[in-house]
This record gives structure tokens, C-alpha cells and sequence, in this order.
């Protein structure tokens, strides 16, 4: 049985994502670096059995959050883009391995100067509600990108006073500045094509709840707080989706998803938990296939530099010193994750290694008495709901105290920390930069 894994994204240098195997029972595989459905040499012992509960022919996947849009330009989450990403096509995309950029909509594209990019699209695509995609829904998309909180400042570079549609199948872009990376950008799962006609007809609210798309599947429910349905798109342009149904369950808990995953009541989970891969590498979870992949992402621990204490260099310092990360890394992603040692991932066009902060708490501390805050300071820690950077921040908290620094923290939603991260309210933030093989992209 054919299963269709619906994106492979990272938050810090690896992704794992498990899948059933309906084959045989077999060992569970060791992790590889690549993506790979072959299970690989097991180990002796005998994990327990698989006991499916979903039906044939549909594929259930448990995601650690709910996304806010299914209009992937407006989205901020990673599970947004994964459900998008098979309600819609992009113009490009990615080789997540190599970087090259291709065309999926787009029939052929070319810069003809510095300043000016042609693309052409196939003209067999319609969108679910029958309507043909035109050229016109390349430039409709890109001012929706244009007004993202998240991406506009990706394509302030556009200058939409002179591009233009010459026929319903190219699009030139003229852009007003060169920007190397906006092939990158506009590859991201976020600039999946949108219908201009349908989004006249049924407003922002309207598509973000009850989106039409070119891609494989259409919506067939929305549960809030439970689950997103998907069914066969009939006007898929493409070649037939194998899967009949694809569900994909809110399940924030790591733990709560994986005893889902191990009683058969869904067919793969996503951003597994460090304790877990290693767990299914000693073979303790049956009939499984462990998929992971290189990231393009590297996790980070912001500073704003506006807030008074954190403008001097040495409660930054004793910051970055009191922590011990490989701990932390080991603890919370286990031989998932790997500690970064730059701002750029190792596979990533100019990735240079420049080392860690040596974890060295007597020296936390003679930073923090120079800086003037001998007697203690008080900080907020903002992060997102994931369970790995709740942990993460648990730890540091704790690590923190030991130097008397007393550590705040705040799990906020996407859009709260869209608001506090633009109105410069943040003063310690754990987040994710990149994306892309591209550096231009963090």
C-alpha cells in the first residue's frame, strides 16, 4: 500500500516522522540521515504488534498543532502549509536535497534581466471549483504574500506597478531592487497558487475556512479543535492521488500522540519526541518505518536587544554561558537533534562552523555581577505551544535560576506571538530560523 508522506519539514537539524508499515512485521528501522521507505537492518527482540484502526485506502496523520489558515499566504504554522500543501500546487518548488528550484505550475520560468522574471503555466490547471487557473491568480497570489505579516517583507523587491499579465498563461514580475533569494522564497509552501475569483466571491474568512486549491485533494471538513478531512480533488489537473481520504488529527501532546500512534487509531505522527526515536531505533516500536530528514532550520534563543539588561553584552554573555546546550539539545531531541555550532545549517551554501558557548556557570555569574545584576534579574521567555520548545525553555528556566536569573515563561499562540514580536514587547524568544538551503532565507 502506497503512503504518501505530506511534507517533511524540520525544526532544528533533523525532522523524524513514523509511519506504519503494512507490509509483514518486521524490525524497526535505524534512523537515516535521507528519507527512506526501506526499513533497514533491525535489532533482536520482538516490539509489539501494530493493531490498525483506520480504514483502507485513507491515510490519518497526528499533528502536534492546528493551523489558524488554509490560506497557505496568511499561515504562520508548519501543519498549515503540510494541509495546503495538498489542497493547493505551487508555481515552484524545491528539491529539499539539492536546492534547485523547479517548476510545478509554472511550464518554464527565466529572469530575461536583473530586474524582470517571465513565467509561463500549464494551461490544463483548474482549481476544485472548475474554475481555470490563469496568470492573472501568479500575480493575485502574489499581493496576498505581499500584505503576510509573516512574508511581506519577502517581496517588498516586487514592483507591482509594472508587472503585468500579457496572455492568461505568463506573468512578468518586474522587481524594483535585485533579490537574490526570491526564487527561494517564492518555492516556500506559503506561495501555493490562490484563486482570485474565488476569494472575491467568498472573502478572506471564507477561504480561510473553505479553501479552493489546484492540488490533489479538497476540503472535506474542518473540526475545529479535532481534525481536518481531505477527499480526491476531481478536477486534479495531475495524476490521481492514491489515498481515497487523508485525516489529520490536533493532537498537541507528544505522549498523547504517540500511545495514539501505538494503538493503531492513526497512521503516522509527526515531530516526534527525542525519546521516541530512540525508542524506536532500540526496536521498541513494531511494524514502523522512521523517516528523517536533514533540516533547514536551526532553533534559536533571541535576545531583544531593546529591552535595558539585555543591551549589555555581558548579561547576554552570562546568558548564552549558563546554558548547558548539548544537554539541552540531548534532553529534548535526543539523537534527533544536533547542536548548532553557527547561524546556518551544515548543509546549507556558506555554512562555516563557529563554534558553541561552553557552559560555565561561575562565569555566568561574574558577567551578570559586572553588569550590574549581581542580586538577581528578572526575565520573560516567550515561545510557541510545540512541545519541544516548551521543554527546551522549561530548561532553560531552570539553568537560569542556578545564576539568579528568574525566568518567565509564556506559551503563547502563533498570532500573540506575531503581535508581541512586531510591537518589540519580547525579551528572551525561542524560535526557528530558515527554511531553505538558501541563506538568503534567514
Amino acid at each position: 500500500m502506497k503512503k504518501n508522506v505530506l511534507s517533511l519539514l524540520s525544526l532544528v537539524l533533523a525532522l523524524a516522522m513514523l509511519l506504519v508499515s503494512c507490509g509483514p512485521s518486521q524490525q524497526a528501522p535505524q534512523e537515516s540521515a535521507q528519507p527512506s521507505g526501506e526499513p533497514s537492518q533491525g535489532i533482536e527482540g520482538e516490539p509489539a504488534a501494530y493493531d490498525r484502526k483506520t480504514a483502507e485506502g485513507t491515510f490519518t496523520f497526528a499533528s502536534d498543532e492546528e493551523p489558524t489558515t488554509l490560506e497557505p499566504t496568511q499561515e504562520k504554522l508548519i501543519t498549515g502549509w503540510t494541509i495546503a500543501s495538498a489542497i493547493y500546487d505551487n508555481i515552484l518548488a524545491m528539491d529539499p536535497e539539492t536546492g534547485e528550484i523547479y517548476g510545478v505550475l509554472a511550464e518554464s520560468f527565466a529572469y530575461t534581466d536583473d530586474y524582470t522574471l517571465e513565467i509561463k503555466m500549464r494551461d490544463n490547471v483548474y482549481f476544485s471549483n472548475g474554475v481555470k487557473a490563469t496568470s492573472d491568480d501568479i500575480l493575485f497570489t502574489l499581493e496576498r504574500l505581499a500584505v503576510s505579516s509573516r512574508f511581506s517583507t519577502n517581496y517588498e523587491c516586487v514592483d507591482f506597478e509594472n508587472t503585468y499579465c500579457p496572455d492568461e498563461q505568463t506573468i512578468v514580475i518586474k522587481f524594483n531592487s535585485i533579490y537574490a533569494p526570491f526564487l527561494s522564497y517564492f518555492a516556500h509552501p506559503a506561495a501555493a497558487l490562490e484563486s482570485r475569483a474565488y476569494f472575491e466571491e467568498a472573502g478572506e474568512d471564507g477561504y480561510a475556512r473553505n479553501p479552493v486549491g489546484t492540488g490533489p485533494y479538497v476540503l472535506k471538513e474542518w473540526i475545529s479543535g479535532d481534525r481536518v478531512v481531505l477527499t480526491r480533488n476531481e478536477n486534479y489537473w495531475g495524476e490521481a492521488p492514491a489515498l481515497d481520504e487523508i485525516t489529520v488529527r490536533f493532537i498537541l501532546e507528544s505522549t498523547t500522540r504517540m500511545i495514539e500512534y501505538e494503538t493503531g487509531g492513526v497512521d503516522a505522527i509527526y515531530n516526534l519526541s527525542g525519546e521516541d526515536i530512540d525508542r524506536m531505533n532500540a526496536g521498541e516500536i513494531g511494524n514502523s518505518v522512521l523517516y528523517t530528514l536533514q533540516g533547514e532550520n536551526v532553533s534559536v534563543l533571541e535576545m531583544y536587544k531593546g529591552y535595558e539588561p539585555l543591551q549589555d553584552k555581558n548579561v547576554r554573555l552570562s546568558i548564552a554561558h549558563a546554558v548547558d546546550w548539548a544537554a539541552l539539545v540531548e534532553t529534548v531531541y535526543g539523537s534527533a537533534g544536533t547542536l548548532a555550532d553557527s547561524i546556518l545549517p551544515p548543509d546549507c551554501l556558506y555554512y562555516k562552523s563557529i563554534g558553541t558557548y561552553e557552559y560555565d556557570p561561575d562565569l555566568s555569574r561574574q558577567l551578570l555581577e559586572e553588569a550590574g545584576y549581581g542580586s538577581g534579574l528578572n526575565l520573560v521567555l516567550t515561545v510557541g505551544t510545540a512541545d519541544s520548545y516548551v521543554r527546551a525553555a522549561t530548561i532553560i528556566q531552570a539553568m537560569l535560576s542556578q545564576i539568579g536569573i528568574n525566568v518567565e515563561i509564556q506559551s503563547l499562540s502563533s498570532t500573540e506571538i506575531t503581535d508581541r514580536y512586531l510591537n518589540n514587547t519580547v525579551q528572551l524568544f525561542i524560535g526557528g530560523q530558515g527554511g531553505s538551503a538558501d541563506p538568503g532565507t534567514f
